[in-house]
Formats: C-alpha cells, sequence, structure tokens
C-alpha cells in the first residue's frame, strides 16, 4: 500500500478509481461501540484490513474489531462528491486542533497497485462530514442514508 493524500487521490482519472472505497471509524471517546461504514464502488469489495496501513498510531481503531462492519454500494458518480466533501470539510473545519473524532479512509485499488489516505476530523469535523455525506450519498441509496444516519446518531447524538 502506497500512503499518498486525498489531493493525489483525487487527481487520478475516473477509471483508475473505479476500484475504491471509504471507511468512516470513530476514534473519539465513546460509551458504546460505534460501527464502522465501509462505503465500496460496485467494482470492488475491500477486506478491513486493506485499510489497516493508513491507521493513525496512537488512535483507537477498536470499532475495525467488531464482528459486524456496516457497509453500502455507491456508484463510481457518488465517489467523486464524497471524496471532494471530504477533502473541503477537512480544510474547512476538520483539522482544528481537537482531538480526532472520526476517521475517513480512502483506498483506491488501481492497476499500479493500492493507494490510500486518512484526514482525522474533530467532533465539530466529523458532525459536518456527516452532514456533507447525507448530501452526496444519492437519495435513492435508501441503505446508505440509513447507515450513515446510525453512525452519525451513535456518535454525535442530536446531530
Amino acid at each position: 500500500m502506497k500512503k499518498t493524500s486525498l489531493e493525489t487521490l483525487l487527481r487520478l482519472d475516473g477509471s483508475r478509481r473505479q476500484r475504491s472505497a471509504a471507511k468512516l471509524t470513530h476514534v473519539g471517546e465513546q460509551t458504546e461501540p460505534i460501527g464502522t461504514i465501509v462505503m465500496q464502488t460496485y467494482y470492488y469489495l475491500p477486506s478491513i484490513e486493506d485499510f489497516s496501513p493508513l491507521r493513525t498510531s496512537g488512535l483507537s481503531y477498536t470499532n475495525d474489531e467488531l464482528p459486524m462492519i456496516l457497509n453500502f454500494s455507491i456508484t463510481p458518480k457518488e465517489l467523486d462528491p464524497i471524496l471532494q466533501l471530504a477533502e473541503f470539510v477537512w480544510n474547512s473545519s476538520g483539522r482544528e486542533g481537537h482531538s480526532p473524532s472520526l476517521s475517513f479512509s480512502t483506498i483506491v485499488n488501481s492497476p499500479e497497485g493500492i493507494q490510500g489516505a486518512e484526514l482525522l476530523f474533530s467532533y465539530e469535523g466529523g458532525v459536518a462530514l456527516h452532514q456533507a455525506l447525507a448530501g452526496a450519498i444519492d437519495r435513492d441509496n435508501k441503505i446508505g442514508q440509513m447507515i450513515l444516519r446510525r453512525q452519525r446518531e451513535s456518535a454525535y447524538a442530536g446531530t
């Protein structure tokens, strides 16, 4: 796995990003486990271990080890806005010197090999990212909307 920036992954052409996935893991304080989410394009079903090289040392990724990982498929058309919004939210509010609350990892399995990036969001950034992702996922993707809402309500009660 080659670690890179999200910006670099966004510069790959669409055919190289067809086999892509994004993972949302709550890494902040919690009183009970909060399910990890994997959003994968129709062309790719990654293993949760594929994201492991992107982990930031010192953070707890125990939610990735739960017996059930929530996942849903997205179209390649939905992928670009998801990645762009993650970068936008991170640049505008996600990295304000607070403790990390949410890990957003993305991997691309292109002919050159797997590349990936991780962005860490503060609590406020995690809330903003979840709100943005709800708008980026097609309204007809009922499973995706429900899974995002479940994590959002568990991690960020009342948002």
